[in-house]
């Protein structure tokens, strides 16, 4: 594996790892009780989780430029593993053995993909 494909997927799962998270926040300011309305969607939850999402755009375009499309979304695909997991450990959400299954599923194309 070349160092610009190595960078590009390094690159795209960072920017997954943190979209994962941004998803957590939005999850956590979702559940959270609110004065009035403004406050629901103008609090640092809400704009760092969107925040996070913009950053992420110009992260997934910088790595496009080290790895094929096809690649980057067998890779994005790992998303669906992150954020249960990121639930599991900070949101203390319980994980069913169906998402354990679809989980499994997801690692097995990916790894069936970069075979």
């Amino acid at each position: 594996m070349d160092r610009e494909l190595l960078t590009g997927i390094l690159i795209l799962l960072g920017g997954v790892v943190i979209a994962s998270l941004s998803q957590i926040l939005l999850k956590y300011a979702a559940e959270r009780q609110y004065d009035d309305k403004r406050s629901e969607y103008f609090n640092p939850f809400v704009i760092g989780g969107y925040a996070l999402f913009l950053g992420v755009t110009f992260l997934n375009v910088y790595a496009l430029r080290f790895i094929p499309l096809s690649l980057a979304s067998a890779l994005d695909a790992s998303g669906q593993i992150f954020v249960p997991l990121f639930s599991w450990l900070i949101l203390k959400e319980r994980i069913s053995w169906e998402k354990m299954k679809g989980m499994a599923v997801i690692i097995f194309g990916i790894l069936l993909f970069l075979a």
